[in-house]
């Protein structure tokens, strides 16, 4: 069945319902001819609570809520740009909110970057991560005769990252020279050095009368090291044998 408006006569009011059904084509065609405006105006009970609209003859505004503090949407090039009740475009300054406290949407999927409090590229957030990884006990000198491994877990929210670990009770016989642990899944980036700002808590092992400690890492691998006076740092080493904790927690930028 087709619809159409002829010699400027509006269509009856259709009052018991409008199916238009077709195969294999275009089902149904509205078009506002001269100007911009509203192409369909959705009405609960005589009042309107919804249109979509043409805007510029080039793009669509669909408005959810007319009345006052209503929100909308519009379409532009290679973009969907929210609107005020009457259609009019915001900047941040609009009351428009995707979901709301108590309707949340579950999962946003984005390729690029998401961009918070600005659209500078200091605001683009561009990396989430985060999972576990296999962190390896070792010496400078020797290894422990049998493979000391741990559970470890990283997040990553841009450039920062955040890595720990924790070898409870473990047996380090046969390690000997400095503590070091293997297996950190993302390095420091360019620029970063080894710096990174981290603490650690060692029982049985080679480090003592330390005003400070301090965690670094390099290339994938965490050292501990141990300021003893204002001059000097040394590395904390390993005393081998059984009953050895060693907890590691460290932040650095990639």
């Amino acid at each position: 069945m087709a619809l159409s408006k002829v010699g400027g006569n509006q269509i009856d009011t259709v009052s018991d319902g409008l199916t238009v059904d077709d195969d294999g084509a275009t089902v149904l065609t509205v078009d506002r001819a001269t100007d911009n405006g509203a192409v369909i105006d959705i009405q609960k009970d005589g009042t309107s609570v919804g249109s979509v609209q043409s805007r510029g003859s080039a793009v669509t505004s669909v408005i959810f809520d007319p009345r006052s503090n209503g929100a909308g949407m519009t379409g532009t090039t290679n973009a969907i740009m929210p609107t005020n009740q009457s259609g009019a475009i915001g900047d941040g300054t609009a009351v428009v909110d995707l979901g709301a406290s108590g309707y949340r949407y579950r999962n946003l999927f984005l390729s690029g970057n998401l961009y918070l409090g600005g659209t500078g590229s200091s605001n683009a957030l561009n990396d989430y991560e985060e999972g576990t990884w296999t962190g390896t006990l070792k010496g400078q000198t020797s290894d422990p005769s049998t493979a000391v491994t741990a559970t470890g877990y990283y997040t990553k929210i841009g450039r920062l990252v955040r890595v720990s670990i924790d070898f409870d009770n473990v047996n380090t016989t046969g390690a000997a020279g400095r503590v070091e642990v293997h297996g950190v899944p993302i390095t420091q980036g360019t620029g970063a050095g080894g710096a990174a700002n981290g603490i650690a808590a060692l029982y049985n092992f080679n480090i003592h009368s330390c005003n400070g400690i301090s965690v670094q890492h390099y290339n994938g691998v965490l050292f501990v090291y141990c300021s003893r006076d204002q001059n000097t740092w040394v590395n904390a080493t390993h005393l081998a044998g059984t009953s050895r904790y060693l907890q590691i927690t460290a932040t650095y930028h990639t």
